[in-house]
């Protein structure tokens, strides 16, 4: 079947790996777990929060490898693309593209994430921010911290992230199905849906966290805090729980993958299929999740617990009343979609300037890939005759998690090309 006529292998839900991950400025072992008790009974607000005394603000979204991207200016210049991150307690700047934006930072420090090792970032004073629909905020203790290792998986440059000290006056109702983000003035708000609205801690002051539970087969039910992650395209188990658990015996078939976070690359991670995850009343069946084998980082730190980020996220409404620390979870018409998982075996890397060129980094073994003889080295030209730099990477993934299809692969090696056909079938 073509590429181009596949409803199945058209749809654009990235399921298995992420984007920022945990994009924090220090190490997350070194915060402490704030504990919640009631809601408060109303919110401080800061005066002329949105434009004009207006009570709220919606604007589009795009939704790229599960994360959520706005176009903002900074600093007066025009508008660009940012990352809007629940997982990230302050803004961040694009290191790499600090001097497009006209931004000098100031101090180095040594910074941690997602992954195990460390980088250099820089403190930026001050940082002003225009949303879409004249959204003005004044923020500072941002960073500019290098995000290259990023831009491949969504092939294009993003110049930062827009974070908690941004977001935290606001009820913030993103709308996964609709594309929509609407900021609230929380003076005025109130809910009127038909979602459930769950009490939420605020992790390191700045992360909501609502309880849960993850259900394993043979298991009973394991209670965990779901840290929500709009930067994340994937949802991650952290280490300690995966180990406490004991969950790389429990959940079967599995894969071995890396991945890349703001904290540098990830070791290993295991894909594999959990039974359920419980929010509230909503039963979220058989997801695709990473379970983590990190030793430092963020998701080596157990009151991360699971890491939700945007494969299960975008089967809700999401409402996150900050100054109310409550989460509101409305399912959208996507909650029973099926989890997808790579079908094929290839473990593919974006190059070139344009991040249009992918070569196999690795293949998993006994896969419809390495049954057809492909290996690390070797270059993607085509899908079915469509060039491959008509896709972004997460695009590309896409067309290869579809089990029972098949796709004739144009590769190149050694500078020849030759074509290879996947059966591709269900990896875990």
């Amino acid at each position: 079947m073509n590429a181009e006529t596949s409803p199945r292998r058209r749809k654009r839900a990235l399921d298995r790996g992420s984007l920022a991950r945990r994009t924090l400025l220090s190490s997350l072992a070194s915060l402490p777990v704030l504990g919640l008790g009631a809601p408060p009974a109303f919110a401080e607000t800061e005066p002329g929060l949105l434009p004009n005394g207006v009570q709220k603000v919606r604007f589009p979204f795009e939704l790229l490898a599960n994360a959520i991207f706005i176009r903002a200016s900074v600093n007066g210049g025009p508008p660009r693309l940012f990352a809007l991150d629940t997982g990230s307690t302050n803004s961040i700047i694009a290191s790499e593209l600090a001097s497009d934006l006209g931004i000098q930072s100031g101090d180095r420090f040594r910074s941690t994430g997602a992954g195990s090792d460390s980088n250099i970032a820089a403190t930026v004073p001050r940082l002003e921010f225009v949303l879409p629909g004249g959204v003005a905020r004044s923020v500072g203790g941002g960073a500019a911290i290098s995000m290259a290792s990023l831009w491949p998986l969504i092939g294009q440059r993003i110049y930062g992230v827009v974070g908690y000290n941004v977001l935290r006056p606001f009820v913030v109702e993103i709308d996964y199905a609709g594309r929509r983000i609407t900021l609230h003035d929380p003076a005025a708000y109130r809910y009127t849906g038909s979602g459930t609205t769950l009490p939420a801690r605020m992790y390191g002051g700045y992360d909501p966290q609502v309880d849960g539970e993850m259900i394993v087969p043979g298991r009973e039910p394991i209670p965990v805090r779901f840290t929500l992650d709009t930067g994340a395209g994937g949802t991650i188990v952290a280490s300690p729980l995966v180990d406490k658990n004991r969950l790389l015996e429990a959940i079967g078939r599995s894969v071995s993958t890396q991945d890349k976070g703001v904290g540098g690359s990830v070791p290993t991670e295991v894909m594999g299929r959990l039974s359920a995850f419980r929010i509230g009343p909503h039963l979220v069946e058989r997801p695709v999740v990473a379970l983590s084998r990190d030793k430092h980082g963020s998701l080596a730190n157990e009151a991360i617990s699971v890491n939700l980020g945007g494969n299960i996220l975008r089967r809700f409404t999401v409402i996150i009343d900050y100054p109310n620390r409550r989460v509101t979870l409305e399912p959208n018409r996507h909650l029973p979609d099926r989890f997808e998982g790579d079908a094929s075996g290839l473990l593919l890397a974006a190059k070139g300037a344009d991040f249009r060129t992918f070569v196999v980094e690795s293949v998993i073994p006994d896969s419809p890939a390495s049954e057809q003889g492909l290996h690390a080295g070797d270059g993607v030209v085509a899908i079915d005759g469509r060039p491959v730099r008509t896709y972004a990477l997460w695009e590309f993934a896409e067309e290869l998690k579809q089990p029972g299809e098949q796709v004739r692969l144009t590769m190149l090696r050694d500078g020849r090309t030759f074509s290879r056909v996947l059966k591709l079938r269900a990896l875990i």
